[in-house]
């Protein structure tokens, strides 16, 4: 109920409690007061050593979140939950410390006084006269599981006051006379009790209710520049009693709220949240179409107005024709202060080039009139003072411009209207001239700025449109993280003039600046960006936690995922904007869809790279074991016809002879296979030197002469000396390969041509056997490509694509016009050089 009730001594007894039936708990921080019996009760408690803070000539001690945590406690004891933190702290009360608690998983068990519940607050100081200003979110309470009224009597609690049980005997008696009266207390009670009630009323009209019933939601318009407490705590105190939702909206004109106004409603949506309600600005035409238009999106059920506009019958009547099936509530509010009204120009600062210019414009007018007095006349010149006027408001504030209007008026009277030189006018017809002149100038200059505001905002608002279409294109079309941040911080930090960085999470879910950015954030505002990673809420500089940093962060989060933190410094300006604050949130949520987009990719890659293995591999087994069975049949099959049957030595020595060529065959495919390691390892080295092409390509012949056919003629055309830049070794492997498939499929002839220019070497195989088959042609250079109409290309010829591409060449298949398959092998020209050093 209030302080000496025992809050903390029965959250210590339940806590031994739970120590005893084998739950962990620590105390986060316990106010005892050096009472004797609340200090005993905390013995037997592990406490975590909070932070220490000097204020004056006094120490403070708050949460230390981080050691908190590091304990791994199930259930947090945290006493005085209403606490404003000293200065420097992470949050500026207690509560949001809490939160934090909460969100990371923890059971908290927490005690405070009925008076610092918002929805409480003011009734408590409308009551007892006091002012109540550490509050705590009626949202906390909501989200309790258990609410556990600690109550003593008034009369009991005055008299451990006055006993000295609380405060000490002099401190109570003083309590006593002061707060701690027996209306007080009653007061205290009743509401303590009231919200205890309503809590239990809740929960069995929610098991009676059932899931058919329409769920009050109750919507209020606030404006800025009145005062709204009322209304926002009867909205929610009207959701509370019928349990359900309630939601606060603010209708913003098309010319924007001024930086009061911005103020006014931060105030208000600050006040919003800590009673568990929702806050929205709503863009539209005028107050009644964005009611309308909210209502609708909502559902409400009831819509709660305030008296205190001039405006109230209108928007009454509107609502009633809208036929929005809720109920309409308006309220009478204190009437709107003098202060912030909504901005249609009247707000804006006139600046010393708004004067120059009004005086500059009249000075000139005037004197050109009074040359030209004679021809134009005194009414000829009102009518150009008038337009003089109405041309200058277009190009200066409202002030200046009402300022135009009035002086041109007296200009008019003072040096033209008869008598001149004096402000009478004799003339009838001459003074009802003036008035019109007067306040037709007035009204239309003040509709000239007014307008001239509300095209400014608007022309603002198309720039920002513009400005997130192009950024949208922009982050569209990056392929990394880092390309999409570098397009990310110059964009932000050239339309906010502010100082960008984009903070991830790292691998250990520490904040981390990743490549991109163009700004080291110090460590405060990495600890800042690291909250927001975790929270996903706004935080920083212009807010209500670390509002002390020197930066802005907001939250990039895709689909209930916080990506990553923009973190704003501006040091030019106390805080971020209304306007600006809405169009970083698009960027932050554009920014975490772009992301979420390269992750997509970058899985869809992965999925691709290893769809594409399981292909190869399975292309490389096909081929080894193709390869294999070949030679390997051949050493079986002789070694059973010796073994088996009866030979003559000259059959025997062929035999012998089959089987080492086999073997060396096998050597070979053995040979290549390792090959096929290095190329996927990457660590194959090409070693260039200058040779005679002519030569390899007779050592190919003669390394093939035994797996010709017969009847199979190779023939060269090539120059006796040709020289280029190769790897002897590599390049001779590929021929090898290249004319052993020839010369199995050719019907007779395959013929070898070579040649040179400036820039490649080619080399051309052609046989005037059957062809490639069309599939073949298409994927035969693909690693391991296999297909069930295609015969393979075996290991060799995949081995040969490689070396060639080592060489920095390519290997291609074709078919002859005239018949027969091509392999046409080209290779740049390039120097001779030394060995890699790293092969």
């Amino acid at each position: 109920m209030s302080a000496g009730v025992g809050k903390t001594c029965a959250m210590l007894e339940e806590a031994h409690r739970a120590i005893a039936s084998g739950r962990s708990v620590v105390a986060a921080v316990l106010e005892t007061h050096s009472r004797p019996y609340t200090m005993a009760r905390s013995q037997g408690i592990p406490t975590v050593s909070p932070t220490t803070i000097a204020v004056g000539n006094h120490e403070v001690h708050e949460i230390d979140e981080d050691a908190v945590r590091a304990t791994g406690a199930e259930i947090i004891l945290v006493d005085e939950l209403a606490h404003r933190n000293a200065p420097g702290m992470r949050h500026e009360r207690r509560w949001q410390d809490v939160e934090d608690l909460l969100r990371d998983g923890f059971d908290v068990w927490a005690t405070v006084n009925v008076q610092h519940f918002e929805s409480v607050a003011d009734a408590v100081e409308a009551a007892t006269r006091i002012t109540v200003s550490e509050r705590v979110p009626d949202a906390l309470l909501d989200k309790a599981t258990t609410v556990e009224l600690i109550d003593v009597s008034p009369e009991r609690l005055r008299q451990r006051l006055l006993d000295g049980d609380i405060y000490g005997k002099e401190r109570g008696k003083v309590a006593a006379e002061g707060f701690f009266t027996l209306d007080n207390l009653r007061v205290l009670r009743e509401r303590a009790l009231r919200v205890v009630a309503d809590r239990v009323d809740a929960d069995v009209a929610m098991m009676r209710a059932g899931r058919w019933r329409r769920k009050p939601r109750i919507l209020v318009a606030i404006r800025p520049g009145a005062t709204t407490k009322r209304l926002i705590t009867e909205a929610r105190t009207l959701a509370a009693e019928r349990h359900g939702e309630w939601m606060a909206i603010a209708v913003r004109p098309e010319t924007g709220w001024t930086e009061g106004d911005e103020q006014a409603i931060l105030n208000d949506a600050h006040m919003v949240r800590h009673l568990s309600g929702t806050f929205a600005t709503v863009n539209a035409h005028s107050v009644l179409q964005g009611i309308i238009d909210a209502a609708q999106r909502f559902s409400a059920t009831d819509i709660v107005i305030g008296r205190s506009t001039t405006a109230v019958p209108s928007i009454l009547t509107g609502l009633v024709a809208a036929d929005l099936h809720a109920s309409i509530i308006v309220l009478r509010t204190n009437p709107p202060t003098k202060g912030p009204q909504p901005n249609d120009g009247r707000k804006e600062p006139a600046t010393v080039r708004d004067w120059i210019l009004i005086s500059s414009v009249l000075l000139i007018t005037t004197t050109l009139l009074l040359v030209a007095e004679d021809h134009v006349g005194y009414r000829g010149a009102g009518g150009i003072l008038l337009l003089q006027s109405l041309v200058a408001s277009w190009y200066v504030s409202r002030r200046a411009a009402l300022t135009s209007a009035i002086a041109s008026a007296l200009v008019w009277n003072l040096l033209f209207i008869p008598p001149r030189f004096s402000l009478s006018i004799t003339a009838l017809e001459d003074l009802l001239l003036f008035v019109a002149f007067f306040v037709g100038s007035g009204i239309a200059s003040v509709k000239t700025a007014q307008h001239r505001a509300r095209m400014r905002h608007l022309q603002h608002r198309e720039r920002q449109a513009e400005s997130m279409y192009h950024y949208a294109s922009l982050a569209s079309s990056a392929t990394t993280q880092a390309d999409l941040i570098s397009l990310t911080v110059p964009f932000v930090a050239e339309a906010l003039h502010a100082t960008i960085a984009v903070v991830c999470k790292g691998a250990m879910g520490d904040p981390d600046v990743p490549e991109g950015n163009r700004w080291r954030p110090d460590i405060a505002e990495l600890e800042l960006a690291a909250w927001v990673l975790r929270s996903g809420s706004v935080a920083g500089r212009g807010t209500f936690t670390l509002a002390a940093s020197t930066a802005t962060c907001y939250p990039a989060a895709y689909a209930g995922v916080t990506r990553a933190a923009l973190l704003v410094r501006r040091d030019d300006q106390p805080r971020i904007g209304d306007d600006e604050a809405e169009f970083l949130q698009r960027i932050a949520a554009t920014l975490a869809a772009a992301m979420h987009r390269l992750d997509l990719d970058r899985m869809r890659h992965e999925a691709d790279l290893a769809r594409r293995l399981a292909d190869t591999s399975t292309g490389l087994l096909n081929a080894v074991s193709h390869e294999l069975r070949t030679p390997l049949a051949r050493i079986l099959g002789a070694t059973s016809t010796i073994r088996g049957f009866r030979v003559s030595a000259a059959d025997r020595e062929e035999l012998l002879a089959d089987i080492e060529v086999a073997t060396q065959d096998l050597n070979t495919i053995v040979g290549d296979l390792l090959d096929v390691s290095r190329i996927r390892e990457g660590i194959l080295c090409v070693r260039r030197a200058i040779h005679n092409i002519r030569g390899l390509l007779n050592d190919a012949i003669r390394r093939t002469h035994g797996r010709n056919s017969p009847n199979v003629t190779i023939a060269i055309e090539a120059p006796d000396e040709l020289y280029a830049s190769v790897d002897a070794e590599l390049l001779l492997r590929v021929l090898t390969n290249v004319l052993a498939n020839a010369a199995r499929h050719a019907r007779s002839n395959v013929t070898i041509t070579a040649h040179q220019d400036q820039m490649t070497l080619t080399i051309t195989v052609a046989d005037d056997g059957p062809g490639f088959p069309a599939a073949m042609v298409e994927h035969a250079v693909q690693p391991f490509h296999t297909d069930q109409d295609v015969v393979g290309l075996g290991l060799g010829l995949v081995l040969s694509t490689s070396f060639v591409h080592a060489h920095d060449g390519m290997l291609t298949l074709r078919n002859a016009p005239s018949g027969g398959a091509l392999v046409i092998i080209r290779i740049p020209v390039m120097a001779s050089n030394d060995d890699d050093p790293d092969c």
